[in-house]
């Protein structure tokens, strides 16, 4: 795992190499065995160098996975497969057709859960004008009752973002958006401390959906005209 990920997405891997009370060792060959290695990029690049590497698969940025795939490509020997999730900019397309409530609860669930980080949360909201105001309040009031606080516990909605520079980033996104847009909601968490970040909601009045690809718990809502018929 990467230096920056959580315990609990670690925690897999160190209860692969542990064996349970009372159960015997079984090996499935005798030189394989799953290993955890934390640290940086050097690390990783002298994993994925290495000609015994078979392959990789990775869930991260587009930049790291680019290095990879040179990486990998530079080595002599057989062709190592990749498999890379990477991120995005992931937008959701209403129509007048969509049910109101459906769209709010995929809204909260893909563009906040998680505190937003995922490669799959949603970024840009595009709304047609007839219904969009409608759906932007419903929004709102969803976010009033997110519940914030430790992600150990099963009644928590929101989480903290993984560290002090994603943090930062996302300050500094959403007082671009202050400036360059409008925000219209972004719920307060200066009571919590540490590195939770407000999910937060902005319509831009130029119809550009001009956002940093690290905006981790920002949706962006947009209106736009459905194609009528002629």
């Amino acid at each position: 795992p990467t230096r920056r990920s959580s315990d609990l997405a670690q925690s897999p891997a160190r209860t692969i190499n542990r064996q349970p009370p009372g159960t015997k060792e079984v090996r499935i060959h005798p030189h394989r065995k799953k290993h955890e290695h934390t640290g940086d990029g050097k690390i990783g690049g002298k994993l994925t160098g290495d000609v015994r590497c078979g392959g990789v698969a990775f869930t991260g940025s587009t930049e790291v996975a680019r290095i990879i795939n040179r990486t990998l490509a530079a080595k002599d020997g057989p062709i190592a497969p990749l498999i890379a999730e990477t991120g995005g900019l992931n937008a959701l397309f209403c129509d007048t057709t969509a049910l109101k409530e459906q769209v709010v609860d995929d809204v909260i669930m893909s563009g906040f859960r998680s505190a937003g980080q995922r490669c799959s949360a949603l970024r840009i909201l595009f709304l047609p004008h007839e219904t969009a105001d409608d759906i932007v309040e419903m929004i709102k009031g969803a976010m009033d009752v997110l519940v914030m606080g430790d992600p150990a516990d099963p009644s928590t909605d929101v989480g903290p973002i993984i560290d002090a520079e994603a943090k930062a980033n996302l300050d500094k996104h959403i007082g671009r958006m202050r400036k360059e847009a409008r925000v219209l909601k972004q719920l307060d968490v200066s009571k919590l401390g540490g590195n939770f970040f407000g999910p937060g909601a902005s319509r831009d009045p130029a119809r550009k959906a001009r956002i940093a690809s690290r905006t981790a718990s920002v949706t962006v809502s947009s209106s736009y005209s459905p194609a009528r018929p002629r």
